[in-house]
This record gives structure tokens, sequence and C-alpha cells, in this order.
């Protein structure tokens, strides 16, 4: 990208763990009370949402120690398949009493999926599963064989479940918000239902810096990602990531002279 982003940029750098992650956001002033969203389409609402999500998915993805990749199922004979919300109610009472059983606090990230039917599956991340109440699938199942394995618990109380060891970190944060759809979006906004569901006490990115940047000619950025509103990239260090506020062309003060009382220029 060149001299996309004129004058006034506002920048974040974030720490994620062992990477870092720049935000440019063009003509945002954060000490301005109007919002983009308040002048934005209701398609650009919903994108600004989506995009919102993503980053937050990842965030908890790559900045938490994940063991597991998950994937529930809601048994009509055992649970409501239509009801995610009360899913979800159930879900954490349950993981409560399943600490106490086990003694084992369980992490999660989870994002719900729908099937055309209208009934719910469920897609994240675990930590914390007791590795004595996982088991090979039985012969005769569809997963018999394979490095999957089964979460019996979970498939008592609402339905089939397979886990999946977390071997490449980076690759399944990224890989998780793929299920974080346009479509999900706006069914999901219909029906007041949440995008993603995520236990309390998740380790998050740290901010950095945030400032304004002024440059006249423009940031030179070649970006991961970019679209009108806002461009993000990634460093692997530091300094790279820190190299935007370099370029911020706001007035020193050793730039000027001053005068004295008597009338006789000072430098």
């Amino acid at each position: 990208m060149s001299n996309l982003f004129m004058c006034e940029n506002y920048c974040v750098v974030r720490k994620f763990r062992d990477k870092y992650k720049l935000v440019v956001i063009p003509g945002y002033n954060p000490n301005k009370s109007m919002t983009r969203d308040e002048f934005a389409s209701n398609e650009e609402k919903l994108e600004n949402s989506l995009s919102r999500s993503r980053n937050k998915v990842f965030e908890y993805a790559y900045c938490n120690d994940w063991e597991y990749f998950v994937t529930m199922t809601l048994d009509k004979t055992k649970f409501n398949r239509y009801d995610l919300k009360a899913w979800h109610k159930s879900l954490s009472h349950w993981l409560r009493d399943y600490k106490r059983k086990t003694g084992q606090k369980i992490s999660y990230l989870l994002i719900p999926e729908r099937h055309k039917d209208g009934a719910w599956h469920i897609h994240g991340l675990l930590s914390g599963l007791p590795a004595d109440r996982l088991s090979a699938f039985p012969k005769g199942t569809p997963l018999f064989g394979t490095d999957y394995l089964n979460w019996q618990d979970y498939a008592d109380k609402y339905g089939f479940c397979s886990v999946g060891k977390v071997g490449n970190h980076e690759a399944v944060s990224k890989y998780i918000t793929k299920y974080i759809t346009k479509d999900m979006a706006r069914l999901n906004n219909e029906l007041n239902a949440n995008l993603y569901y995520c236990s309390q006490g998740l380790k998050t990115s740290e901010v950095l810096c945030q400032d304004m940047v002024y440059n006249s000619t423009g940031i030179e950025l070649s970006p991961d990602f970019e679209n009108k509103y806002v461009a993000v990239k990634w460093f692997d260090t530091y300094e790279d990531a820190m190299r935007v506020f370099l370029c911020d062309e706001t007035l020193n003060l050793d730039d000027f002279e001053f005068v004295d009382v008597s009338g006789e220029a000072v430098i």
C-alpha cells in the first residue's frame, strides 16, 4: 500500500504472545464521539461487527494454550437442538459441576454453527479436559481408528462429541475464525444469538502503544489485511511494529525559535 493513509491515522500496536499486530485506522480519532458505525450502512455495520468478532476469536485462540479442537453436537433425545441459549446456560452449569467432580477447570472458546433445519452444532477449542475422561471411538463407529477421541461425559449429557489434539497452534487459531461467516452473522443478529462463547479468565493481547500519527505523505505499508477502513500488519519484532510511529510529522518545538520579552530572538 502506498500513500493510502494520509494526515490523521490512528495506530495501535498489540502484542499477541510472540507476535505484534499493527492496526492503522485512517481519519479516526478516539477522542471524538462519533464512531464509524454511526454513519455506516447496515451492510457496513455487519462487516464491521463480523471483523470485530473474527479478530476477537483469533485473539482468544492465539493468546491461550489450547489442547483440543472439538466438535459438539446436540442429540434431540437429550437436549433441544434448536435452543442455543439454553444449551450454553446448561453447559456453563454442567462444567462448573464437572470441575467439582474432576478437579479440572475446563476453558473453552466455542463457535455455534446452524444446520439448514435450524438445529445447532458447535466447533471450538478446549483446555483442561481430564485425559482419563477421553477414549478412542469404539469399533463400528465412523471415527473408529482415527486420532479423534470421544468425550463420553459430554456425549451422555448432550450428544456426540469428537476431540482432536491441537498440533499447530497458529494454524488452528486462524482456522477457527473461518466459522465466523457473514451468513452466520446475519442469522445470529436476527436471532439475537452470540457468534461465539468463551469461558472467563482467558488471556488477551496487550496494548503496547496507541496514538495518532500525522504524516503528510502517507504511511508506507504492505498490509496483511486491508479494506477502506483499516489496514493490519503483523510483525515478528517489537522494533518493526513500532516503526510506524517514527513517520509522525507532528511539529517539534526544537524546530522553532522563541522570542523573549525583550523582543530578541532566542533559539
